[in-house]
């Protein structure tokens, strides 16, 4: 099947908000061989302080076939070791029609739960259908299967979740922080600079940074100078004792030499809050040193 997953402005919304900017790759693909795409109008019973601000959402509908294909591609849900999920299908019922959601689970296809729908031709309504199981197994081509009799609705988002964590590993520390901005596979790895702002993603966690804000930086790290020192304080998390900060220094930038030498420690603030800050004070003795943070696990 011709599966689209990447959620491009000008590919399938299927299980994207369309009013995200940029949109996210939710890990959901959607067969567009017997689809077309449409925009629809925010209807106001949809807004519950009925503001109706007429935002258009780009949706699915069938134009051939009674079935919508769906294959979940995001690994941490297609290996089959996430059996607790939970399924929504949100569409624009805007036809008489029957809906049945089905999904794959470790003896075939099951229905999850099916709803009709009568009288919404003259009065659109957005509609979902929403349900949890315990026995889901995704990795299949098709892993979501939606059954409709009658005319098709409007399907514009299909999303799916899990609090069921493969191997019994909960996630803490880094691994949990990378978690709350989309996970690994779409922040890449630990020494990777997401949002380009020069800034790597570990080395954000450590400062309280933002990794996808090329403007939020962290807590800043500071110079001052004073009686023939200068002063370089730097913050350091205090709910993950696996970081590992690394003062260096060097007098030579062209050589590339650094070395965790030529400072010394010479206090901590506990603020009793996320960040300590870190004193550390450098001899002003040679003509030039620099002094830079490294930060490792």
């Amino acid at each position: 099947p011709d599966y689209v997953d990447n959620n491009l402005l000008d590919e399938t919304y299927i299980v994207a908000d369309i009013n995200q900017d940029p949109a996210l790759d939710y890990g959901i693909a959607l067969d567009t061989n017997n689809i077309v795409m449409e925009d629809a109008m925010i209807m106001s019973d949809s807004d519950p302080n009925g503001l109706n601000d007429q935002r258009r959402v780009k949706g699915a509908r069938l134009i051939s076939g009674t079935s919508y294909s769906l294959d979940v591609t995001e690994p941490a849900f297609s290996d089959g070791t996430r059996s607790d999920v939970g399924i929504e299908v949100y569409m624009l019922v805007d036809r008489d029609c029957s809906v049945a959601v089905y999904y794959h689970s470790a003896s075939g296809m099951k229905l999850g739960k099916s709803q009709s729908f009568a009288g919404f031709s003259a009065a659109p309504a957005w509609k979902t259908i929403k349900f949890s199981e315990s026995d889901a197994r995704f990795g299949s081509i098709e892993d979501i299967r939606i059954d409709v009799t009658g005319d098709s609705p409007l399907l514009a988002m299909v999303l799916v979740d899990s609090t069921d964590l493969p191997s019994g590993v909960v996630p803490d520390g880094y691994d949990l922080w990378v978690d709350l901005y989309g996970g690994p596979n779409l922040m890449g790895s630990a020494s990777n600079d997401y949002d380009n702002d020069g800034l790597a993603n570990l080395f954000e966690y450590a400062v309280d940074g933002n990794p996808t804000n090329r403007w939020d930086l962290g807590a800043a790290l500071t110079f001052s100078h004073a009686d023939g020192t200068m002063r370089y304080v730097h913050p350091a998390r205090t709910d993950d004792a696996t970081l590992v900060y690394a003062v260096e220094t060097s007098t030579n930038l062209i050589s590339g030499t650094w070395t965790n030498a030529g400072y010394s420690v010479t206090g901590t603030n506990e603020t009793g809050a996320l960040l300590n800050y870190v004193t550390n004070s450098v001899p002003t003795a040679q003509e030039s040193t620099f002094i830079r943070l490294k930060v490792g696990r």
